[in-house]
C-alpha cells in the first residue's frame, strides 16, 4: 500500500457515518447569547438512537349467523394472546429473562 492510498483512505467515510443523509428528525438548538454577537453556523451532531412505540390495534373481526344458526367469528391474527401482541410479549419475556 502506498502513501497515497493511505491518504485516500482517511477522507472516505466508512461504516454508519454514510446514514446521515437518513435522518428521521433535526432539531436546531439555540443559545443565548450577548448582543452584538455574530452568527457563525451551526455544529452538526448526529445521534442514533432507538425508538420505542406503542401501538393498540383495533381489530374489527366480522360475525356472522349461519343459517343453522351458528355464529362464525374472524379469527384473530397469529401470536395474539389475551390482548397482548407477539411483539410485547417477547419484549415482557426478554426484561423478564434480563432481569434474572
Amino acid at each position: 500500500m502506498s502513501a497515497g492510498d493511505k491518504q485516500a483512505g482517511k477522507n472516505a467515510p466508512r461504516g454508519p457515518k454514510r446514514d446521515v443523509e437518513r435522518t428521521s428528525r433535526e432539531e436546531v438548538l439555540r443559545v443565548s447569547v450577548p448582543v452584538g454577537s455574530r452568527f457563525k453556523g451551526y455544529k452538526s451532531c448526529f445521534v442514533r438512537d432507538v425508538v420505542l412505540a406503542a401501538e393498540l390495534v383495533h381489530y374489527r373481526r366480522e360475525c356472522w349467523i349461519t343459517p343453522d344458526g351458528r355464529t362464525v367469528t374472524a379469527s384473530l391474527p397469529q401470536g395474539i394472546l389475551g390482548g397482548c401482541g407477539p411483539n410485547l410479549r417477547r419484549l415482557s419475556l426478554m426484561l423478564h429473562a434480563q432481569d434474572r
